[in-house]
């Protein structure tokens, strides 16, 4: 989807609003930082994801640079077995908006494939809480209905 260069944010937050997971891959760039601070003002925070493409220096960077734009504090970087992918790990929020940094871990298996299997096992608790999440706004949307 291509959107014009200079009205992309209104587009970015309607499709944010309908999204069931937002996932924003960090950068240093102003959009990256409006994304992410326009996510965390309209959603639920657990359905926002931080894909983290960066090593322990840049992140710490980011870190500063967002600095004030992200509701607490982004968790510091944790490093795991080498992985080679582009991807190092992941930021998931909780209810309360506190941020947990999953490093992706290379696999024990051989046999597995190293990306899928580590987003598999660090998507894992985003992925309950956002199941948890839901089920919750579908009671409450059943409870409306069994009320009119």
């Amino acid at each position: 989807m291509y959107l014009p260069r200079d009205d992309w944010q209104t587009p970015v937050s309607t499709l944010m609003r309908g999204a069931s997971l937002v996932v924003i891959v960090l950068g240093k760039g102003a959009g990256t930082l409006w994304e992410i601070r326009e996510a965390m003002r309209i959603l639920p925070p657990e359905r926002l994801l931080l894909l983290v493409p960066m090593k322990e220096r840049e992140y710490d960077e980011f870190r500063a640079l967002a600095g004030d734009l992200t509701p607490g504090v982004l968790p510091p970087y944790r490093r795991s077995r080498a992985l080679s992918s582009r991807i190092r790990g992941l930021v998931h929020f909780g209810p309360d908006r506190a941020a947990e940094f999953v490093a992706l871990r290379r696999p024990a298996s051989p046999l597995e494939d190293q990306l899928v299997g580590s987003l598999d096992r660090a998507l894992w608790p985003a992925m309950v809480r956002l199941t948890e999440l839901e089920l919750e706004l579908e009671r409450r949307a059943d409870g409306r209905h069994a009320e009119a």
